[in-house]
């Protein structure tokens, strides 16, 4: 999860600001949805040190070093929220399969309803479809299959993973206005001639191999299909999966879409 806090950090690195693109300047209280190990609420902590920045997840943090303006919590976003103040800023991002349709529409109107006038909802999601631009990437590979393979594993567990096709719209549905997005292709691997897509292509490429048993145990495993796999049967996949990944005639890029919206 750190590569890919990075990989983010380096696609937007020719911005004054590559941790997000709401226009905000000087925040209050920031809150970040699903903070994982907490990367991003620690930098942005960093970067507005007058602003108080939380970060909730299910899981407990892992860092144990913290500024003293970042507090981050176990905590479960679809119950009630609690917090005494209200939000500048509630960001997301990594979040898809986290939730069913209606827990989507759900989560959008808490954001809403917990945000300052004039603040701002910002995600980021990325495609789990892999491609291609120059047929490089083979039909019969099993990274082209990747995305359809976990598509249908997602349905099946009734939590799509297509959220970054759909967010834009829940997002503007739960209120907010002058909602924006941007469409990255994020490389896969060091083959683009670009030094900055180079670079990210080299990070994402560790972000892959080093997340792919992750990203598939639990749905392969419960909804895989035609029925659910073992253990054994994920491990030997991702693994023909990462040497696939080593190929280095292979160009292969995923989009990533961030949205960022107003509440009036």
């Amino acid at each position: 999860m750190d590569a890919g806090h990075t990989l983010y950090l380096v696609l937007d690195s020719d911005r004054s600001n590559p941790l997000f693109r709401s226009p905000i300047t000087e925040p209050k209280n920031i809150l970040d949805l699903g903070t994982g190990p907490g990367t991003w609420a620690v930098d942005v902590a960093d970067q507005f040190p007058t602003a108080n920045v939380y970060g909730v997840d299910l899981a407990p943090p892992v860092n144990t070093w913290l500024p003293p303006n970042c507090n981050l919590q176990v905590d479960d976003a679809l119950s009630e929220w609690t917090w005494r103040v209200k939000f500048d800023l509630i960001h997301m991002r990594l979040m898809l399969g986290a939730f069913t349709d209606t827990e989507w529409d759900d989560i959008y109107q808490k954001c809403f309803d917990n945000l300052e006038p004039g603040g701002y909802v910002e995600q980021l999601e990325p495609d789990v479809q892999v491609m291609s631009d120059d047929g490089s990437l083979k039909p019969s590979s099993l990274l082209a299959g990747w995305g359809d393979n976990f598509v249908g594993s997602s349905e099946r567990a009734g939590r799509s993973l297509d959220t970054h096709k759909t967010m834009k719209a829940k997002i503007e549905a739960a209120g907010f206005v002058d909602v924006q997005e941007h469409l990255y292709k994020s490389p896969i691997g060091i083959w683009p001639k670009d030094k900055l897509l180079k670079d990210a292509g080299r990070i994402n490429h560790v972000h892959w191999s080093s997340g792919l048993e992750g990203f598939a145990m639990f749905l392969l495993t419960r909804f895989g299909a035609p029925k659910p796999w073992t253990a054994d049967e994920v491990r030997a996949y991702t693994s023909k999966v990462r040497e696939e990944l080593k190929a280095p005639n292979l160009h292969i890029w995923h989009y990533t879409r961030r949205v960022w919206g107003r509440k009036p």
